[in-house]
């Protein structure tokens, strides 16, 4: 083989080595996206105790729970502290029409256990469900509540705890309910290193999982004594938020930038029948039945990349997001980015309320509350 066709072949191979690193870095990382940003004072912010990782819509209220994840990386201690004696975490109602919120009493709950939440769901506008890790038993558990006139003077009071048969912490993401005996939920990487931040293992973990299948979409039965067990439904790299529109369940995997389509058999398990690709990883997922359409929180993992630092150091990264919208058109779903914005770090939760988009974030203490007009 000649010198000159070596050099060839080098060439050729270099340059496919190029494309493959760039696509990877664009479409996977986000690198290379022109994001144009909201203008600031086009959104109302509201200052809530700690960030509000999830929202979901309850009667004229966004119902939303709160906790600190940044002071925690470096405090992990008050992540032990029961939540009678804590004002880290707790449940808070947003007024999307006032533009106001209110922290709400979590009447009855159990003077002895933590409340670190995290994923939330509301059934039939009565029973709130939100995933709890609790770092003193080391086990992540589901609390239901009473939602009491989620029309008038809103309440929540503590009705049990779900816990699973198999061992799960700081995995539980997010959780659709089905009945008071069902739900499906997503899982995430489980933390590699708690108490004590290790930062090599946790980007060895993330980088491994962009190319591997370890976290699950699960479907659960709950016991009469309040233990669920749960069914592998699908893989993923990252899952993550999901919603239905009573026909499909829609399931964000962060890390592989898509969000699933399930068709609900008989039996409730699912079938995968499409993928939708997002222009950056999906957080929570939410339907908005006004609409017929889901909005999902948009991430750019190149700024998690960038920024990951500051987050291990418990300080708030600049981790700007969007919202995209899935619609449908000719019967087929469709995604589109409609807004950018770096108002707020680290958006993880949008849902639509009375017109207003409410948008939340897992480590930023904020709300922002949007009005309509700002796209199209």
């Amino acid at each position: 083989m000649g010198l000159s066709l070596k050099v060839k072949i080098i060439g050729i191979f270099l340059s496919c080595l190029t494309g493959v690193i760039v696509y990877f870095m664009h479409k996977q990382l986000g690198f290379f996206y022109t994001d144009n940003y909201i203008f600031p004072g086009k959104c109302k912010v509201l200052r809530t105790p700690f960030g509000p990782e999830d929202l979901q819509v309850v009667g004229r209220y966004v119902i939303s729970a709160f906790g600190d994840r940044v002071h925690s990386v470096t405090n992990p201690e008050m992540l032990m502290v029961p939540k009678s004696k804590s004002n880290h975490s707790g449940i808070l109602v947003v007024n999307a029409e006032a533009k106001n919120f209110l922290v709400l009493d979590m009447e009855g709950y159990p003077i002895e256990k933590t409340f670190q939440p995290c994923g939330l769901n509301v059934y039939k506008q009565r029973l709130l469900y939100v995933i709890n890790h609790d770092y003193v038993k080391r086990r992540d558990f589901v609390e239901v509540f009473n939602i009491n006139e989620p029309n008038g003077d809103i309440g929540v009071k503590y009705l049990k705890t779900i816990s699973f048969q198999d061992h799960y912490f700081t995995q539980l993401d997010d959780l659709l309910v089905i009945d008071e005996n069902s739900f499906y939920i997503t899982t995430w990487l489980p933390q590699p290193s708690f108490p004590k931040p290790d930062a090599f293992t946790e980007l060895k973990n993330n980088v491994k999982a962009m190319f591997s299948k370890n976290t699950d979409l699960l479907y659960c039965t709950v016991s009469k004594d309040l233990v669920a067990t749960c069914k592998s439904q699908d893989k993923g790299h990252m899952m993550n938020g999901i919603d239905t529109d009573g026909k499909q369940v829609f399931v964000a995997d962060t890390l592989a930038n898509v969000v699933n389509m399930y068709n609900i058999k008989p039996d409730r398990s699912l079938v995968k029948v499409g993928s939708l690709r997002l222009e950056g990883g999906g957080d929570n997922i939410v339907y908005d039945p006004h609409s017929g359409t889901f909005y999902v929180a948009l991430l750019r993992t190149k700024n998690y990349l960038l920024e990951g630092s500051k987050l291990r150091n418990g300080e708030v990264a600049r981790l700007p997001g969007g919202i995209t919208e899935l619609y449908q058109e000719g019967g087929v779903w469709k995604p589109r980015v409609i807004m950018m914005q770096d108002q707020i770090s680290g958006l993880s939760t949008v849902v639509r309320k009375s017109g207003n988009f409410v948008l939340g974030s897992w480590i930023d203490n904020k709300i922002l509350i949007c009005p309509p007009d700002f796209y199209n």
